[in-house]
Protein backbone atom coordinates (compact mmCIF):
# COMPACT_ATOMS: atom_id res chain seq x y z
CA UNK A 1 0.00 0.00 0.00
CA UNK A 2 1.17 3.52 -0.38
CA UNK A 3 2.32 5.77 2.49
CA UNK A 4 0.15 8.54 2.86
CA UNK A 5 -0.12 10.45 5.81
CA UNK A 6 -2.27 10.23 8.97
CA UNK A 7 -3.49 13.43 9.81
CA UNK A 8 -6.87 11.99 12.29
CA UNK A 9 -5.97 11.88 16.03
CA UNK A 10 -7.07 7.91 16.42
CA UNK A 11 -7.00 6.67 19.62
CA UNK A 12 -6.90 2.94 20.35
CA UNK A 13 -7.92 0.72 23.39
CA UNK A 14 -4.43 -1.56 24.32
CA UNK A 15 -3.54 -3.87 27.73
CA UNK A 16 -1.67 -0.60 28.65
CA UNK A 17 -4.76 2.12 28.26
CA UNK A 18 -5.62 3.93 25.61
CA UNK A 19 -2.33 5.25 22.81
CA UNK A 20 -2.45 7.23 20.22
CA UNK A 21 -1.30 5.76 16.93
CA UNK A 22 1.98 7.33 17.49
CA UNK A 23 2.63 5.82 21.11
CA UNK A 24 1.81 2.13 19.36
CA UNK A 25 4.81 2.36 17.49
CA UNK A 26 6.08 2.17 20.81
CA UNK A 27 9.57 3.55 18.71
CA UNK A 28 9.91 1.16 16.29
CA UNK A 29 9.53 2.43 12.48
CA UNK A 30 7.43 -0.05 11.94
CA UNK A 31 3.75 -1.29 12.92
CA UNK A 32 2.25 -4.81 12.59
CA UNK A 33 -1.44 -4.69 12.64
CA UNK A 34 -3.87 -7.83 12.16
CA UNK A 35 -7.06 -7.41 11.20
CA UNK A 36 -8.95 -10.42 13.24
CA UNK A 37 -12.28 -11.52 12.14
CA UNK A 38 -15.74 -11.81 13.73
CA UNK A 39 -19.09 -12.80 11.47
CA UNK A 40 -22.45 -13.72 11.55
CA UNK A 41 -23.59 -16.95 13.82
CA UNK A 42 -22.30 -19.51 11.20
CA UNK A 43 -20.18 -22.88 12.25
CA UNK A 44 -19.32 -21.50 15.42
CA UNK A 45 -18.74 -17.77 14.67
CA UNK A 46 -18.87 -15.31 16.59
CA UNK A 47 -17.76 -17.46 19.80
CA UNK A 48 -14.60 -18.50 18.45
CA UNK A 49 -13.74 -16.05 15.59
CA UNK A 50 -12.91 -17.08 11.74
CA UNK A 51 -10.70 -19.75 11.97
CA UNK A 52 -8.46 -18.69 9.46
CA UNK A 53 -7.19 -15.39 11.68
CA UNK A 54 -7.86 -17.60 14.44
CA UNK A 55 -5.06 -20.13 12.90
CA UNK A 56 -2.59 -17.06 12.00
CA UNK A 57 -2.84 -15.14 15.62
CA UNK A 58 -2.07 -19.21 16.99
CA UNK A 59 0.91 -18.90 14.79
CA UNK A 60 1.95 -15.42 16.01
CA UNK A 61 3.37 -15.87 19.21
CA UNK A 62 7.14 -17.58 17.63
CA UNK A 63 7.64 -14.28 15.57
CA UNK A 64 7.02 -11.84 18.49
CA UNK A 65 10.09 -12.25 19.71
CA UNK A 66 12.24 -11.41 16.33
CA UNK A 67 10.13 -8.03 16.02
CA UNK A 68 11.66 -5.80 18.57
CA UNK A 69 15.14 -6.15 17.15
CA UNK A 70 13.84 -4.73 13.76
CA UNK A 71 13.48 -0.81 14.87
Amino acid sequence: MPWVAVEKDYRFESGDGTKTLAELFDGRSQLLVYHFMFGPTVDGWPDAGCPGCSYTADSLDGAVAHLPPRV
